[in-house]
């Protein structure tokens, strides 16, 4: 059985197949094996598995972040955060570390913080000389906060899976997610010195234009 279980396992991975499908592929084998499988329980164990009120969070976090970028609340986001730090020498990275912070708090998902945010920042750091590896490295780093600072979804699925306290995840994530921003915030003022940028005029980025 335990030879059975793993070839059942491994070709599929091998093929390509994602690991949830080898699985269920491999659960579906051991089954026909001992005369136990039934198409009713397969789809009931697969609906039983995602049958979770916490999960409903995702979709909508990420539906929120999506609104946020198609309504403009992003560009303002970074506008506002432009005039706290933009006019310090390296101000765009500042910009970029503070407004992931900021959106993290609404979406709660890494990946459209750094879609949201790298599709304004990333040309207007590239304009003023920084690089686009520069750029691009800042806005992904500062857009990693967005797993810790809740409202994380990493924290849900964690929760949903482990049965751990999500409120209590949330709480335990504010001042590690503020204590990583302003480690970033730190490395990015000796990396705007190595790299001899200059501050800019405090005028209204781009974004807004």
């Amino acid at each position: 059985m335990l030879i059975l279980f793993l070839l059942s396992l491994a070709i599929p991975l091998i093929l390509g197949v994602p690991v949830a499908f080898s699985l269920i592929i491999s659960a579906i084998v051991l089954m026909s094996t001992k005369n136990l499988f039934t198409a009713q329980l397969v789809v009931q164990q697969f609906i039983g598995g995602i049958n979770s009120f916490s999960l409903l969070a995702v979709p909508f976090f990420m539906l929120a972040g999506e609104l946020m970028n198609k309504g403009g609340i992003t560009k303002r986001i970074v506008d506002v955060v432009y005039i706290w730090v933009g006019r310090f020498r390296g101000g765009l990275g500042y910009v970029s570390i503070l407004a992931s912070m900021i959106f993290a708090g609404l979406s709660g998902s890494a990946l459209a913080d750094t879609a949201a945010l790298g599709g304004v920042l990333i040309p207007m750091m590239s304009e003023r000389g920084y690089g686009k590896a520069r750029s691009t490295g800042i806005v992904i780093s500062s857009a990693i906060i967005a797993n810790i600072i809740p409202p994380s979804i990493g924290f849900i699925l964690f929760g949903v899976v482990s049965g751990a306290s999500i409120s209590r995840m949330f709480m335990g994530g504010i001042i590690p997610g503020i204590l990583l921003g302003c480690s970033l915030m730190i490395t990015w003022f000796f990396t705007a010195r190595k790299d001899g940028l200059q501050a800019v005029p405090n005028t209204m980025p781009a974004a807004e234009k």
